[in-house]
This record gives C-alpha cells, sequence and structure tokens, in this order.
C-alpha cells in the first residue's frame, strides 16, 4: 500500500500542540502570583518580594500579537530587551512552583540551589514539526497565522533559590503558582 498524499496546503498546517508531560488535573495546587497587577511596560524586580519571589531582567506586558494575547488586558512577564532568559530568585523554600509559559519555540527551565548547582531540568519541546521545504514563506506565514502554544509546568522546588527559564524565542510568563507551607 502506497503512503497518502499530502497536498501543499496539507503539508503547511502546523501539528496539536502536546504538552510537556502528562497533567493531572489541576497542575498548580499553590497560590498564583498578581500579575495583573502591574503596568504594561512595568520592570518586574520586587514588586513580588511579598510572595517570596524577585525577578532580574523582567518586564511586564500586554501582548500586542494576537497570537499571544487570551484575553484584553491580560498582563505576562518576558524578558528584558533582546534577551532570551527569565531569573527568579526565590527567598524562603518553597515545596513546588507551577508555570505557564507560552511560545513558539521550545524552553527550558533550570532549577538551581543556593551554590548556583543545577538540582532539576524541565524541558518544552517545540509542538511545531519544522520540515524541509522549498516554500520557506509559505510555511512561516502558516506558522505565524495560529495562536502560540502554551506549556505547564510543575516543579519540586524544595532544594531551589533560583528559576532560569530560557528559550531561542519569543515567550511569555503567563502565570506562576507558589506552592509553600506558609506565605
Amino acid at each position: 500500500m502506497l503512503p497518502p498524499v499530502l497536498l501543499p496546503s496539507e503539508r503547511l498546517q502546523p501539528p496539536t500542540p502536546k504538552p510537556l508531560q502528562t497533567a493531572p488535573a489541576r497542575i498548580h495546587d499553590g497560590r498564583a502570583l498578581p500579575l495583573f497587577q502591574f503596568a504594561p511596560f512595568e520592570p518586574v524586580t520586587d514588586q513580588l518580594q511579598d510572595y517570596g519571589v524577585i525577578f532580574k531582567s523582567a518586564i511586564a506586558i500586554t501582548p500586542s500579537n494576537p497570537n499571544f494575547l487570551d484575553y484584553p488586558d491580560q498582563r505576562s512577564i518576558m524578558p528584558c530587551g533582546n534577551r532570551r532568559q527569565l531569573q527568579l530568585t526565590l527567598q524562603r523554600p518553597m515545596k513546588a512552583v507551577a508555570l505557564c509559559l507560552q511560545s513558539y519555540r521550545e524552553f527550558r527551565v533550570d532549577v538551581l540551589d543556593g551554590d548556583g548547582n543545577a538540582v532539576a531540568v524541565a524541558i518544552q519541546p517545540s509542538p511545531w514539526s519544522v520540515e524541509p521545504s522549498t516554500e520557506p514563506i509559505q510555511q512561516h506565514s502558516a506558522r505565524t497565522c495560529c495562536k502560540a502554544p502554551t506549556g505547564h509546568i510543575r516543579l519540586d522546588t524544595a532544594a531551589a533559590r533560583e528559576l532560569m527559564i530560557f528559550s531561542p524565542g519569543a515567550f511569555l510568563l503567563k502565570a506562576i503558582y507558589l506552592s509553600a507551607e506558609q506565605y
């Protein structure tokens, strides 16, 4: 039996995004940080220190790209400038941290202890299958017309003091949930 022949328009359709892992019904069991309190383009540093989190090189935005926007007045956090990483410092021990990240590209979260040693790593592969094409402009157009995929990661952070989030492309931190014994 011969394999099916794909028409050019079928080859350009993006695959369905796949989650990092089989997520439980609730990806988080903690308190959501109030990202809505930030004004667009406000630098995010120590405003959330009451929750035990300090950001480095971060800025709050309301996405102007409709592929990243879920609702009006949405607030997300992204790296400042051309940086492709966010750094979160945990001021006190947290049982777990859950992140909601949105990107067209893969992203990686490194969990570091107080000495800067990696104690855990989570990687969300890109949901886009980029195959060689003789029509790169059309393939690019098909990819950018669709909503950016969202990934959810829950990390055990009992020994963590820093989280480093990396991606080779633009990404947003849409939500962060902290699970601790006390707030």
